[in-house]
Protein backbone atom coordinates (compact mmCIF):
# COMPACT_ATOMS: atom_id res chain seq x y z
CA UNK A 1 0.00 0.00 0.00
CA UNK A 2 2.79 2.39 0.93
CA UNK A 3 4.55 1.52 -2.34
CA UNK A 4 1.53 2.72 -4.31
CA UNK A 5 1.59 5.90 -2.24
CA UNK A 6 5.25 6.45 -3.08
CA UNK A 7 4.53 5.87 -6.77
CA UNK A 8 1.71 8.44 -6.70
CA UNK A 9 3.96 11.00 -5.03
CA UNK A 10 6.63 10.38 -7.68
CA UNK A 11 4.04 11.01 -10.40
CA UNK A 12 2.94 14.20 -8.59
CA UNK A 13 6.57 15.39 -8.46
CA UNK A 14 7.00 14.60 -12.18
CA UNK A 15 3.88 16.61 -12.97
CA UNK A 16 5.21 19.46 -10.84
CA UNK A 17 8.48 19.48 -12.79
CA UNK A 18 6.56 19.41 -16.06
CA UNK A 19 4.28 22.26 -14.99
CA UNK A 20 7.18 24.40 -13.83
CA UNK A 21 9.59 23.65 -16.67
CA UNK A 22 11.05 26.73 -18.36
CA UNK A 23 9.36 27.71 -21.64
CA UNK A 24 10.40 30.09 -24.40
CA UNK A 25 9.17 33.65 -23.87
CA UNK A 26 6.34 33.82 -26.38
CA UNK A 27 5.34 30.14 -26.17
CA UNK A 28 1.71 29.38 -25.49
CA UNK A 29 1.52 26.56 -22.93
CA UNK A 30 -1.74 24.62 -23.12
CA UNK A 31 -0.83 21.58 -21.09
CA UNK A 32 1.66 18.96 -20.08
CA UNK A 33 2.86 16.11 -22.27
CA UNK A 34 2.60 13.09 -19.99
CA UNK A 35 3.08 9.55 -21.26
CA UNK A 36 2.23 10.52 -24.81
CA UNK A 37 -0.96 12.32 -23.77
CA UNK A 38 -1.45 16.08 -23.64
CA UNK A 39 -3.04 16.94 -20.31
CA UNK A 40 -4.50 20.47 -20.01
CA UNK A 41 -2.69 22.62 -17.44
CA UNK A 42 -5.68 22.90 -15.07
CA UNK A 43 -6.18 19.13 -15.14
CA UNK A 44 -2.47 18.53 -14.57
CA UNK A 45 -2.53 20.79 -11.50
CA UNK A 46 -5.59 18.97 -10.16
CA UNK A 47 -3.99 15.56 -10.77
CA UNK A 48 -0.76 16.69 -9.14
CA UNK A 49 -2.60 17.73 -5.98
CA UNK A 50 -4.76 14.60 -5.92
CA UNK A 51 -1.79 12.27 -6.42
CA UNK A 52 0.15 14.03 -3.68
CA UNK A 53 -2.72 13.85 -1.16
CA UNK A 54 -3.72 10.26 -1.96
CA UNK A 55 -0.06 9.15 -2.06
CA UNK A 56 0.63 10.69 1.34
CA UNK A 57 -2.52 9.11 2.79
CA UNK A 58 -1.53 5.66 1.46
CA UNK A 59 1.96 5.97 2.93
CA UNK A 60 0.56 6.95 6.34
CA UNK A 61 -2.05 4.18 6.21
CA UNK A 62 0.59 1.63 5.22
CA UNK A 63 2.79 2.73 8.13
CA UNK A 64 -0.13 2.43 10.55
CA UNK A 65 -0.93 -1.07 9.31
CA UNK A 66 2.72 -2.11 9.70
CA UNK A 67 2.89 -0.72 13.24
CA UNK A 68 -0.39 -2.34 14.27
CA UNK A 69 0.58 -5.60 12.62
CA UNK A 70 3.88 -5.72 14.51
CA UNK A 71 2.25 -4.93 17.84
CA UNK A 72 -0.12 -7.87 17.41
CA UNK A 73 2.54 -10.28 16.17
CA UNK A 74 3.58 -11.31 19.67
CA UNK A 75 0.91 -13.98 19.79
CA UNK A 76 0.25 -15.34 23.21
CA UNK A 77 0.60 -19.05 23.46
CA UNK A 78 -1.97 -20.70 25.65
CA UNK A 79 -0.33 -23.41 27.66
CA UNK A 80 -2.17 -26.67 27.67
CA UNK A 81 -2.09 -28.33 31.04
CA UNK A 82 -1.03 -31.92 31.12
CA UNK A 83 -3.91 -34.08 32.24
CA UNK A 84 -4.04 -37.30 34.18
CA UNK A 85 -6.85 -39.56 35.26
CA UNK A 86 -8.25 -39.77 38.76
CA UNK A 87 -7.52 -43.21 40.20
CA UNK A 88 -10.81 -43.13 42.08
CA UNK A 89 -13.44 -41.93 39.54
CA UNK A 90 -11.43 -41.90 36.26
CA UNK A 91 -12.25 -38.17 35.64
CA UNK A 92 -9.62 -36.07 33.83
CA UNK A 93 -7.50 -34.17 36.36
CA UNK A 94 -4.69 -31.65 35.78
CA UNK A 95 -1.26 -33.09 36.63
CA UNK A 96 -0.63 -30.40 39.26
CA UNK A 97 -3.98 -30.93 41.06
CA UNK A 98 -3.93 -32.13 44.67
CA UNK A 99 -7.66 -32.94 44.76
CA UNK A 100 -9.95 -34.45 42.09
CA UNK A 101 -12.51 -31.81 40.98
CA UNK A 102 -15.14 -34.56 40.48
CA UNK A 103 -14.98 -36.83 43.50
CA UNK A 104 -12.73 -34.88 45.89
CA UNK A 105 -10.14 -37.66 46.20
CA UNK A 106 -6.80 -36.35 47.46
CA UNK A 107 -3.57 -37.08 45.62
CA UNK A 108 -0.19 -37.52 47.28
Amino acid sequence: MAFVGVALIIVAIDLNFSLNAPHPENAQVVGVQFGGVLIPTETAILLQNMFFIIGTALIVLGAIIVVLGESGSGKRVKRVKEMSECGNCKAPVPDDARVCPECGAEFA
